[in-house]
């Protein structure tokens, strides 16, 4: 119950971090630097980061489609 719970905030935090990165990256007209991190830029990471990770820990297991790839690959390299 507890894993749920974890996942259903990482979620919510992903969500926020994706939507605060967008939202000043539309208001700059760019997301991130060249030269240098940004905190918009970070935002996307990590939000993209958590955005993967909390479902799989609300949901507790791997979407079918990925264990067949895994599956498939490790039988090809042994």
């Amino acid at each position: 119950m507890a894993l749920r719970a974890v996942g259903a905030v990482l979620t919510v935090v992903g969500l926020l971090l994706f939507a605060y990165a967008f939202a000043v990256g539309a208001q700059k007209g760019v997301i991130g630097s060249e030269k240098q991190w940004t905190g918009d830029a970070v935002a996307v990471l990590a939000g993209w980061f958590l955005l993967m990770i909390g479902p799989a820990l609300y949901f507790g297991k791997t979407p079918s489609s990925i264990v067949q790839a895994v599956g498939e690959a490790r039988e090809e390299t042994g």
